[in-house]
């Protein structure tokens, strides 16, 4: 990994207990499953080998609401729509769970929903974001509908010799449909991916996160805004 000048932070001492780990459904219908009173997780309806997209929670609290992971603009734009059908508080915090663009893309949606909501995410999940998506958004980009259609022009001819022209290896009819449904969704979110502004973590931290449904944050130890580079340290410091 290259040297980054990443922000000053100490570490802290938490414990992060959100549910956001449920199993992806492909194409699924993009509606919350309730997992407990008030935490609500969604999982994506538009993943497919070719685009892997990511799973979200909603923690409504009884002052503010607290999101964990924030994946496709498609997607994190839907969710805000839901949210707002469920409670007028506000999105106050967004955590990226990890820092991978089906976890972060979507940072953008509550950055502009929902001004002065704080994201949070470990530093090394900050650190790994600026280096390594700018680079995996232009991969994204690149596929434009005209490669798209290339890729595809290919299956169909794949799928006419019964046979992968790299390798040789039989190619069926259930790969080349498994293929195409991948490409298809491709075209589709290209649109998405043109719209996506990389907004990278405002607040990071080392250790673990605690973070309970009044939407309290608490650390024995420093929280670090990246914007201005500074830190705080107290016996328990208290974000509200």
């Amino acid at each position: 990994m290259p040297s980054l000048a990443p922000s000053r932070r100490a570490p802290i001492a938490v414990t992060l207990l959100v549910l956001s780990l449920l199993p992806t459904l492909r194409l699924c219908a993009q509606a919350p499953t309730e997992i407990a009173p008030g935490i609500f997780a969604f999982t994506p309806n538009n993943t497919t080998d070719f685009f892997p997209d990511g799973n979200t929670t909603v923690i409504i609290g009884s002052k503010a609401v607290l999101v964990v992971d924030a994946p496709s603009v498609r997607l994190s734009r839907e969710h805000v729509k839901w949210i707002r059908t469920k409670t007028s508080l506000p999105v106050k915090y967004v955590v990226n769970a990890r820092w991978h663009l089906d976890h972060m893309s979507g940072n953008q949606v509550y950055a502009e929903q929902f001004p002065g909501v704080e994201i949070i995410a470990s530093g090394e999940t900050r650190d790994y974001s600026v280096w390594r998506n700018p680079s995996y958004l232009a991969q994204q980009l690149a596929l434009t509908p005209e490669v798209v259609a290339g890729q595809r022009k290919k299956v169909i001819q794949q799928r006419a010799t019964g046979k992968d022209p790299d390798d040789g290896s039989p190619y069926t009819p259930d790969a080349a449909a498994h293929d195409m449904a991948g490409l298809d969704q491709e075209a589709l979110e290209w649109s998405t991916w043109r719209e996506t502004r990389l907004v990278q973590p405002t607040l990071t931290f080392e250790g673990d996160l605690d973070l309970d449904l009044a939407i309290a944050m608490s650390s024995s130890g420093s929280m670090s805004d990246t914007r201005q580079g500074t830190s705080s340290r107290s016996s328990r410091n208290r974000a509200r």
